[in-house]
């Protein structure tokens, strides 16, 4: 074990005879680093913008699913209805004419199954309708999620890319300065 004096003497000259980091090299390298931060951004907002693109579409598409599967709720309400005034009308014939009375009733009989029948669609459809707009409002939900976070991208990356700007801009000078300093480094040694 030697003298821990002379040791941190010798560990300390070491330290000194590191060469010391280019300043105009360090501006570049963290120019480029902030560059990079900036693309990765760009590429985040654009992720993100895309995202939001497809769900907008996807909502429009389940919006018109869901207009369309009321309408056909509308619809088969309205056929459903006009089949039980049929049966309704059937079952008077029948009731008037005593000789075709099994004829009416079993027209009376098959109008009520098409109301039913109908009356299933018009259930299918409305629950279709609802699953839609379940959907989409789902769908709005996250793009509100992603509008901020898109934004945010946005900002970082404009502000990334100013830094890399300014970063270069200061590399720049510093070279122009050690440029400026040589000459009158290398006239005091004549």
């Amino acid at each position: 074990m030697g003298d821990p004096e002379a040791e941190a003497d010798a560990l300390g000259d070491a330290q000194d005879q590191t060469p010391q980091p280019d300043p105009a090299q360090q501006l570049d390298s963290d120019a480029w680093f902030a560059e990079f931060l900036s693309e990765n951004a760009e590429k985040l907002e654009q992720h993100n913008q895309e995202a939001i693109n497809e769900n907008d579409a996807a909502i429009a598409a389940a919006s018109a699913r869901h207009d369309k599967d009321l309408e056909i709720a509308q619809r088969s309400h309205e056929f459903a209805a006009l089949a039980r005034d049929n049966a309704g009308d059937y079952a008077k014939e029948a009731a008037a004419n005593p000789y075709r009375r099994a004829e009416f009733e079993d027209d009376a009989q098959q109008a009520l199954q098409r109301a039913a029948k109908e009356d299933e669609l018009a259930a299918k459809a409305e629950a279709d309708a609802a699953e839609a707009e379940t959907e989409a409002k789902r769908l709005e939900e996250e793009n509100t999620e992603l509008r901020p976070i898109r934004s945010g991208h946005e900002v970082e990356a404009s502000i990334r890319h100013d830094q890399a700007q300014a970063l270069e801009r200061a590399a720049a000078d510093e070279r122009e300065s050690q440029a400026l300093n040589r000459p009158a480094e290398g006239a005091g040694q004549e």
